[in-house]
C-alpha cells in the first residue's frame, strides 16, 4: 500500500495537475480565436459547417410542392455566394451562366439559340417565369401556366371572340408552343400543318387528295384560319366568300353578274362546291362533269343522261354542263355562256326545218311565256325530255297552243 505523501510533495502534485488543465483550456481558446479569424476572412462562412446549417440560421426555409434541386439538397452555395449578416445575397454568376451551365439547365441554352427564342429566355430573364427555390406550380413557375402567359401576351380580345381554338380557350399554350426556343416560327412545336393535324385527324386525310389547295399543300393553315380565335365559323379569318376573294379576286365580279350561283354566307358559299383543303378532281371538286352538278340539280339527271345532249363534246367534256353553262356567273340566264339562241346555234347551225323555219330571237315574243322567244322558252328543253327532239310536249299539242290549225296547213 502506497504511503501518503507528505504535505510539500502533495502540494507540488496538485499544482502540476492544474497546470495541465490550464494548458488544455488555453489551447481551446486558441482554436476558437483562430476559427473566428478564419470566419471573418471568409466573409462569415464557417468552412467546416454544411452550407444549409449556416444559411437556415437566418433564412427561413421555404416549402411547396415543387422544389429546386439545389435548394432541396440545401446546397445554397451552388447558386449563391456566402455573405455576412446584413448583406444582401448575390448570385455566384450572372443568371445566364448560372442557370444554363452544362450541369444544370444546359439543354435550355441550346433551345434558346434556335431560330425562334422566347423573349424572356432570349434576354436570360429566367426569374420572370420561374421561381428559384420552391413553387406550387410545375417547373417552378411563378404562376399557374394558364395565367402566366397572358400577363405578357395580350389575348383578352381574342378570348372574347365567338369561335375559339380549344387549346387557346383552355389557355393550354404549351400544347402548340414551346416555352424557350424552337426551330419554327412563333415558337411552334412543329411545322404548322404537321402540328395542326395532330388534333385535326379529319384534315390529315386531306393529304391524300389528288389536288390540294395551295395554302394547305404548303402548310400555311393560318392563311385562312386564326390560330387562337376569330368571329367566324371554323375560325376563318373572314366570312365566306369574302375570305376566298382575298386570293381569288377574279372570281368576285362573276357573282355580281345577271345570272350567278347565290354566293352568300349561310346560303351558298365556295365550299359548297370546292373542298378548302383537297379533293380528288381539279378545282378541288369532289366529282367530275355533270355528275358533280347532279349533286344539287338531281332533277336534271333523268332525262338529260338519256338525251343526245349528254353525248355532246364542246368546251368541257362529254355531256358536261359546262358545254353550255358557266360555273360562277354569267350575263345570260341561266348561267349560259352566250345568249340562249347563240348557244343553240353553236351546235345546231342548220336548225331550220325544210318547210318550217320558226322565228326566234329578240324581235319575237313567246306568247306563252310573255318574254323573248327562244328555242327553250316554250318548245324545247335542253336538258332532255321523253318527247322527240327534246320537245316539252307532244308536237301537235304544243304547236296548237300558239298556232291555228289553218296556219299549220300552209
Amino acid at each position: 500500500m502506497e504511503k501518503p505523501k507528505d504535505g510539500l510533495e502533495g502540494l507540488r502534485s496538485l499544482l502540476l495537475r492544474y497546470k495541465r488543465i490550464n494548458l488544455a483550456f488555453l489551447g481551446l481558446i486558441a482554436i476558437v480565436a483562430a476559427t473566428i479569424v478564419i470566419w471573418a476572412q471568409s466573409g462569415g462562412e464557417l468552412p467546416f459547417l454544411e452550407p444549409s446549417k449556416g444559411c437556415i440560421k437566418c433564412h427561413k426555409p421555404e416549402a411547396a410542392e415543387y422544389v429546386h434541386t439545389p435548394y432541396k439538397d440545401r446546397d445554397c452555395t451552388e447558386c449563391h455566394s456566402a455573405h455576412k449578416k446584413g448583406e444582401k445575397s448575390k448570385f455566384k454568376n450572372p443568371v445566364e451562366k448560372l442557370c444554363l451551365n452544362s450541369e444544370c439547365h444546359g439543354p435550355i441554352g441550346e433551345e434558346i439559340s434556335r431560330h425562334f427564342s422566347h423573349l424572356p429566355a432570349k434576354k436570360r430573364r429566367c426569374l420572370e417565369c420561374h421561381k428559384n427555390h420552391v413553387s406550387s406550380h410545375k417547373s417552378l413557375l411563378v404562376k399557374n401556366p394558364e395565367e402566366l402567359c397572358i400577363e405578357c401576351h395580350r389575348v383578352m380580345e381574342e378570348l372574347k371572340m365567338v369561335d375559339k381554338h380549344q387549346p387557346f380557350e383552355r389557355r393550354q399554350c404549351l400544347s402548340c408552343h414551346v416555352a424557350h426556343g424552337s426551330v419554327f416560327d412563333k415558337g411552334l412545336r412543329n411545322q404548322q400543318k404537321k402540328l395542326c393535324i395532330i388534333c385535326h385527324i379529319n384534315i390529315a386525310r386531306a393529304e391524300k387528295g389528288n389536288f390540294q389547295h395551295l395554302p394547305f399543300e404548303e402548310g400555311r393553315c393560318t392563311d385562312c384560319h386564326g390560330a387562337h380565335a376569330t368571329n367566324y365559323q371554323s375560325q376563318l379569318l373572314d366570312s365566306r366568300p369574302r375570305l376566298c376573294y382575298t386570293c381569288h379576286s377574279e372570281i368576285e365580279p362573276l357573282f355580281s353578274e345577271t345570272s350567278h350561283h347565290p354566293a352568300k354566307e349561310g346560303v351558298f358559299t365556295c365550299s359548297n362546291c370546292h373542298n378548302p383543303h383537297s379533293d380528288q378532281y381539279r378545282f378541288l371538286l369532289s366529282g367530275q362533269g355533270s355528275n358533280f352538278c347532279f349533286k344539287c340539280h338531281s332533277d336534271k339527271r333523268g332525262p338529260y343522261v338519256e338525251s343526245a345532249h349528254y353525248e355532246v363534246v364542246r368546251l368541257g367534256g362529254v355531256g358536261y354542263c359546262t358545254n353550255c353553262h358557266k360555273v360562277h356567273g354569267s350575263d345570260y340566264s341561266p348561267l349560259l355562256i352566250q345568249d340562249s339562241v347563240s348557244v343553240c346555234k353553236a351546235c345546231h347551225a342548220d336548225w331550220a326545218h325544210p318547210k318550217i323555219s320558226h322565228p326566234v330571237g329578240s324581235t319575237y315574243v313567246d306568247k306563252l311565256r310573255a318574254r323573248q322567244l327562244t328555242c327553250s322558252s316554250s318548245c324545247h328543253d335542253p336538258h332532255g325530255t321523253y318527247q322527240r327532239n327534246m320537245l316539252k310536249q307532244v308536237p301537235d299539242g304544243l304547236c296548237l297552243k300558239c298556232h291555228k290549225p289553218s296556219e299549220l296547213q300552209k
